[in-house]
């Protein structure tokens, strides 16, 4: 939490660590699979991987092969478009042919792995569960074999918790008991919707009256808790929030002078009504998170204003004010389906218009489409930059909640099947967020 900590751990990256472990470890698995011939001649079924899909199905092609079938438990997931694919009942794989199925480390496992045995697929010859590596494989067996901790897991955890209140301890007394908000989701949009929210939870108007302490898990969320107005921010490692933080929270949370400020984490409640009801990522924060009793209507924030840069922006990069249209295809938490040839085609057609074409480029790993230009949009700029350019089309992610009440056109993509971009759950229009310039448009992957 001191100044040379943060200048010495690479915030941006600790978040991914432990997905890129688990999706290097289902390389490895596949790999295997295939070497051993497993895979040769067949069809190949997903089943339990309806959130990491896209990332599976982009290394089954590494290896070569594709997904020919998607399959699911959930009836709201079946007969819907995933990656292009129509989903389908577990039970209904069993019309298929020459099909080896795959079931991916999930919490339901061994519910699926005794579903296919039931139904009479015969395992290790018609499926295999992918865990992952060998270090996913024993935890999920570990957890899915008892109920109760075992003396070393109390350890690790009571470990983990003290850690978590020393780091805590530090920033209760440095703010003098100020109400302490964790954010520890890596998101923008998370931070967004949350501070929608958060001033009439304090009773007053903005949030830069809002005498609390927002703990923050990456630089550019920090970046966008200053331009939202925050005064007291400290940034802390996502891993210290994940594991520490939580685990002291999920142990002793009431005792404590601190909130979670989104629904992941602490425990599944709400994220099982996500799966199996009709809430809205704006309910996740208005009922679950400030457990308002009734509606309350969002409290939009005024960002702030540096025209004569953003005007140099556009007379550095040739783009013409109210006549350029902002391409946003990335996003944080999942892979459009958008080919690059989908993408070179909605160019074409701008520029043909008379469009100046600019892409939202948030990272190095991030490369403007072919043919645009890339300015760097810094966070507190992001509003007056697409109401200069006029339009802007872009998938669903953090950057559309940020630009939600921008006077602009705004052209908004979501995909059928993929949990981060679900436009039951996301969109701007069952959220009840943003203005009337919001376009809602859904890719099928079809």
């Amino acid at each position: 939490m001191t100044g040379t900590r943060i200048k010495t751990q690479n915030f941006d990256a600790a978040w991914i660590s432990e997905r890129s472990e688990y999706f290097a470890g289902i390389y490895d698995d596949l790999l295997n699979l295939r070497q051993q011939g497993v895979l040769q001649d067949k069809r190949i079924a997903l089943v339990g991987a309806w959130n990491n899909a896209g990332e599976i199905r982009t290394i089954i092609k590494r290896l070569g092969l594709d997904i020919s079938c998607i399959a699911d438990n959930n009836p709201s997931k079946q007969g819907v478009s995933r990656l292009g694919i129509i989903s389908q009942s577990v039970e209904s794989l069993r019309k298929e042919k020459d099909l080896i199925i795959l079931v991916a480390n999930n919490y339901y496992w061994k519910d699926i792995q005794k579903q296919l045995l039931g139904v009479g697929f015969i395992e290790r010859k018609d499926f295999f569960i992918v865990f992952g590596g060998e270090k996913h494989q024993r935890l999920s067996q570990t957890i899915s074999e008892r109920l109760l901790l075992n003396e070393i897991d109390w350890r690790n955890y009571t470990v983990r918790a003290r850690l978590g209140y020393e780091s805590y301890r530090l920033i209760n007394e440095k703010y003098s008991g100020l109400l302490i908000w964790l954010m520890h989701q890596p998101s923008l949009g998370d931070l967004y919707i949350f501070s929608l929210f958060l001033p009439i939870a304090m009773n007053v108007s903005t949030i830069a009256e809002c005498e609390c302490v927002l703990i923050v898990t990456k630089n550019t969320v920090r970046k966008l808790a200053e331009t939202l107005g925050f005064k007291h921010i400290e940034l802390i490692t996502f891993d210290d929030a994940n594991m520490n933080w939580l685990m002291l929270m999920k142990l002793m949370g009431e005792h404590l002078n601190i909130r979670n400020a989104v629904y992941h984490g602490q425990n599944s409640i709400f994220q099982t009504l996500v799966h199996y009801s009709k809430v809205s990522f704006r309910d996740s924060f208005t009922k679950y998170v400030f457990q308002f009793p009734g509606e309350v209507k969002p409290i939009y924030p005024k960002f702030p204003k540096r025209t004569k840069y953003v005007l140099s922006q556009f007379r550095e990069y040739e783009l013409t004010p109210s006549n350029t249209v902002l391409i946003s295809p990335y996003a944080g938490h999942f892979n459009a389906e958008i080919s690059a040839s989908q993408w070179q085609r909605l160019v074409n057609g701008l520029k043909t218009k008379g469009y100046a074409v600019c892409t939202n480029c948030g990272s190095a790993e991030e490369t403007p489409l072919p043919g645009t230009a890339a300015p760097f949009i810094e966070l507190r700029d992001c509003v007056e930059f697409v109401e200069t350019a006029g339009h802007f089309i872009g998938v669903r992610s953090g950057f559309c909640d940020l630009i939600c009440m921008a006077k602009c056109q705004k052209i908004i993509i979501y995909e059928t099947g993929a949990p981060a971009a679900s436009i039951e759950y996301f969109g701007f229009e069952s959220m009840g967020v943003g203005d009337d310039n919001i376009t809602e448009v859904i890719n099928d992957c079809i």
